[in-house]
């Protein structure tokens, strides 16, 4: 509703009324149905009558709908067009009506006299009664009367008589009082509404002053506190700038120590959050704000700062100049520490609950996370995500020989081994015991991954040094790969678990893909590169070349 200008909400009022009369208009207009088909249905060809009765009942229910659709909107969503599509439609609905109760005359052979004019009355009733239902919009109430008493004078005239003549005289007589009684009713009715909703508007708006005086009072008697709350006053018509004695206690200075200005407030604000203080100051001018708030550092005499909340209330002049802010600093420096005491210790909690205790790397709620953004990612950019499930061999035996210190010692060496052999943006978790997994993204050709498990399996299988004895770990490496394999988070790891077994099936300190083929592919591309390195040690390659020769002096070039 705030949308529309006073004029359209009388309007929409007056359209209100006319939806809510159809709530009874319609019953009576069944009513009225049912004397008129008792009343001509023995003159009217039946095929001709059903259908007559079937567009009656057609236009009244759909009116009844429309009004409940109509009712159904929410005020706010009310604009201008929105009501003239509304009218339209009602328009539309009661011309329908008005050329079907008109055009019954045309239909109706060899009644007696008296029918004829029953019927013709009820049609001047009718339009009498639209005048009390649709009269408050005039164009509402002429889409129905024309088509309505159009067809009725233009059936009686073709009779020809003068009783006939005459009874079309006397209704356009009576359709001109009405006209006249319409306008005169309308023109009273939305100037009412309109005095209304001036009254109503500014009724709100002497509540709205009068609430803003209340809270201007309220804040003015919290400035005048001295009680542990600071006062600045900048008065910018003559640039005057008051320091209330507790402000310059609070920084540890007495009263005399500094004087009353902008720069002795300015020099002592911390030099990275002056200028979004102004920058804040400025922008809530432009915007003539009532309130201005902002926190920020000042620094105490002893070289320290303390966190201020300031609050300051703006005065405008009616051009939108800034001429007064009256305000208060509070020290909150310690309600600031307990706040950043109360984040760390948050986001401490979240670590441990995305962490691993002891390796501090992922935990599996954190893997499935980044697994989750992995697959999202590679669908994206087209590319192919590994999933790297790694299994330590034989780790048990280190725990049961050497203690569970000792092998906690391991898993921290191993911890470091795999941050050392992947990209810092690969995500390494540690899923429990000595199991852990690895998810590689980005990667253009899947077999890239080979060359990253052979360095994970060959960095563990060096000696690992515990107070400098010796200790020989190998691990066993299961792969799936998206979209490959799956693009779902537990089948991928579910995947590469079963084929890291498969990999100690095989012998461990080896890798396994989770598809055959793949393991396949990889071997051939493990073999092809050791026989490479193997011939070109044993000095196995000839090389064969074509020279390329001067034709004009049949040199080579």
């Amino acid at each position: 509703m705030n949308k529309l200008t006073q004029v359209e909400k009388a309007r929409k009022e007056a359209l209100d009324q006319i939806y809510e009369s159809s709530k009874f208009s319609v019953p009576a207009f069944f009513a009225i149905l049912s004397i008129v088909y008792f009343l001509v249905h023995t003159y009217i060809e039946p095929s001709t009558l059903y259908i007559i009765l079937l567009l009656h009942f057609s236009i009244l229910l759909s009116r009844l709908f429309l009004t409940y659709k109509y009712f159904q909107i929410k005020k706010e969503h009310y604009t201008a067009k929105t009501l003239q599509q509304w009218r339209a439609i009602f328009m539309a609905n009661v011309f329908a009506n008005g050329i079907l109760w008109g055009s019954t005359f045309f239909f109706v052979h060899n009644a007696p006299i008296v029918n004829y004019y029953i019927l013709y009355g009820i049609n001047i009733g009718l339009v009498s009664a639209g005048l009390l239902s649709l009269g408050l919009m005039p164009r509402i109430f002429l889409s129905f009367v024309i088509p309505l008493l159009g067809l009725s004078i233009l059936w009686m005239l073709s009779q020809g008589t003068s009783t006939h003549v005459i009874t079309v005289a006397s209704t356009l007589l009576g359709l001109l009082f009405y006209l006249v009684f319409l306008h005169r009713y309308t023109q009273t009715f939305f100037q009412n509404l309109i005095d209304k909703e001036v009254i109503k508007n500014n009724f709100k708006k002497l509540k709205t002053v009068e609430k803003k005086n209340n809270i201007l009072r309220e804040r003015t008697e919290l400035a005048l506190q001295g009680s542990g709350t600071s006062v600045l006053n900048w008065n910018f018509e003559d640039n005057s700038f008051y320091i209330s004695p507790s402000w310059k206690e609070m920084l540890g200075y007495t009263e005399d120590a500094l004087e009353s200005s902008y720069e002795t407030w300015k020099s002592r604000v911390h030099k990275e959050d002056l200028r979004s203080v102004l920058k804040a100051l400025a922008l809530s001018k432009k915007r003539r704000e009532k309130y201005f708030e902002t926190v920020h550092r000042l620094r105490h005499k002893k070289g320290h700062y303390l966190w201020i909340l300031g609050k300051a209330q703006q005065t405008f002049s009616q051009d939108g100049t800034l001429l007064r802010m009256i305000g208060t600093h509070i020290d909150i420096t310690n309600e600031r520490k307990i706040h950043e005491d109360l984040l760390k210790e948050r986001e401490k909690l979240h670590f441990q609950a995305h962490h691993d205790a002891l390796t501090g790397l992922a935990n599996r709620v954190l893997l499935f996370d980044r697994l989750k953004q992995g697959i999202q990612k590679a669908k994206r950019g087209g590319n192919t995500l590994a999933l790297l499930y790694l299994d330590l061999d034989h780790f048990k035996e280190i725990n049961d020989s050497l203690g569970h210190e000792t092998g906690d010692t391991v898993l921290l060496k191993v911890t470091k081994i795999l941050q050392e052999s992947v990209r810092n943006e690969d995500t390494i978790a540690r899923l429990g015991g000595d199991e852990f997994a690895i998810i590689i993204d980005d990667l253009n050709n899947k077999l890239d991954v080979i060359a990253i498990a052979e360095k994970i399996i060959g960095n563990i299988a060096k000696p690992i040094f515990i107070d400098h004895h010796p200790l020989y770990v190998s691990s066993s490496i299961g792969i799936s790969l998206f979209p490959d394999d799956s693009d779902d988070c537990n089948n991928l790891l579910k995947y590469a678990d079963s084929a890291m077994y498969k990999a100690k099936a095989e012998g461990r300190n080896n890798f396994q893909f989770y598809s055959a083929e793949m393991t396949e592919h990889a071997f051939e591309h493990i073999i092809m590169e050791t026989n490479l390195r193997e011939a070109i040690k044993n000095e196995e390659f000839v090389v064969f070349y074509q020279a390329q020769i001067n034709a004009e002096n049949e040199t080579v070039i």
